[in-house]
């Protein structure tokens, strides 16, 4: 009965005990885990510049097609046979103001000047004739109105009057006839109406003209007009008026810079792109060489617009912006990604002036992987790190020798 009552109470007690013992002892007398020192975040290097500040001029970067400032389908106005031309009247040559293009055969108009001459004396010589009738009709009228009363038109007819006007019309008939010959032989001889460019000869010595009918084609040499297109957003940033805005020309013939200015925007935008159409001219009346300024009607050329000055802005290469128009920069040794309003932009550069602080520095290195708020140094800031651990773990290592000894 004893042994029954030891095995069923006192064993089962006495290895719960056992079991709570060794459980304390464990747990007071097990190892403890050192705590891990703090992991300090490792800086990345990154290379900066400090953001330039200033006033810069905007500058505009399109396309134009070059077009005539005048241009001219030359015609005769009288016809004849073609006796005379100007050597310059060939394709590409150039023309001066006032040259001798064309002369025409102009025998057969003096001939007729001469007949309209003669035509005009005899109208004169009987007008006068007919002031001398109107002396002897006057001195009857005196005798006649002695004994009679005549009315206003009877008065007329008797001093021949009607007579007069017709003998006045005729002189001013035929010296309008004569004037027309004399214009007609005038006409024989076709100038230059303008420095200019011969695009197109269309007839030859002995070519028998027609009236209108078509010399030569012309365009003016003494200057030419751009017609190119920008944004609407551009045209706040041009001058036009007392000051037009100055343009610097390339042409695909020569990579020399032409200079021109604005004149005007156009009134209609272009009909694709809807965007606003201004008209450029360049001034090549101090050179009578095509060759001076490269143009060639209809060629494409690249156009700078040299707009209005932007005051106290900030100017970062195009290189430095990321995606969204983001500017990376680095303000107490974090990033700080802005996205900062833009007031121009061109292909090198975007300007705005908002969002910059005092110190901040504009990171000019890639980051794989830019998150707001990560730790940044600069190659120098990192130099300087490491010399001042590399100074502090000699002086502990002196420190440590002098105390061994």
């Amino acid at each position: 009965m004893k042994d029954r009552f030891l095995l069923h109470w006192v064993l089962p007690l006495f290895i719960a005990a056992g079991a709570i013992f060794l459980a304390y002892w464990f747990i007071v007398k097990a190892p403890k885990a050192k705590p891990k020192p703090a992991v300090q975040r490792k800086a990345t290097i990154v290379e900066v510049i400090k953001p330039e500040l200033g006033n810069f001029n905007v500058e505009i970067d399109t396309v134009g097609e070059v077009i005539p400032y005048n241009s001219l389908n030359l015609t005769t106005k009288i016809s004849g046979e073609v006796v005379e031309l100007s050597p310059n009247l060939e394709p590409g040559g150039i023309v001066n103001k006032g040259e001798l293009l064309v002369r025409i055969d102009d025998r057969d108009y003096q001939l007729i000047k001469m007949q309209r001459e003669a035509a005009l004396q005899q109208a004169k010589s009987d007008l006068k004739m007919e002031h001398g009738r109107q002396v002897v009709a006057k001195n009857d009228l005196k005798l006649i109105k002695r004994s009679s009363k005549f009315t206003q038109e009877q008065l007329d007819l008797a001093l021949r009057k009607p007579q007069l006007m017709q003998y006045q019309a005729a002189v001013t008939k035929a010296q309008a006839s004569l004037d027309e010959a004399k214009l007609a032989i005038e006409r024989t001889k076709i100038f230059a109406p303008w420095d200019a460019v011969v695009v197109e000869r269309n007839i030859s010595i002995g070519t028998n003209l027609t009236a209108q009918q078509t010399i030569a084609s012309l365009i003016d040499n003494s200057k030419y007009r751009i017609k190119t297109s920008i944004a609407a957003n551009k045209l706040p940033f041009i001058n036009i008026g007392n000051e037009n805005s100055k343009v610097q020309i390339k042409s695909n013939a020569s990579q020399n810079i032409i200079n021109g200015e604005i004149i005007s925007v156009l009134p209609s935008l272009t009909s694709g792109s809807r965007m606003n159409q201004v008209l450029i001219e360049v001034d090549n009346s101090n050179s009578q060489d095509i060759s001076a300024t490269s143009l060639r009607i209809n060629d494409y050329v690249q156009v700078k617009i040299l707009g209005k000055q932007l005051d106290n802005v900030y100017q970062v290469p195009r290189t430095y912006v990321h995606d969204g128009n983001s500017i990376w920069i680095m303000r107490t040794n974090k990033l700080t990604i802005i996205l900062p309003k833009i007031i121009h932009e061109d292909k090198n550069f975007i300007y705005f002036n908002s969002l910059i602080k005092s110190g901040d520095m504009l990171i000019t290195s890639i980051l794989p992987s830019a998150v707001e708020g990560m730790l940044l140094a600069t190659p120098e800031q990192q130099n300087n790190h490491e010399s001042a651990s590399q100074s502090k773990k000699q002086s502990l290592v002196e420190k440590t020798g002098d105390e061994k000894q």
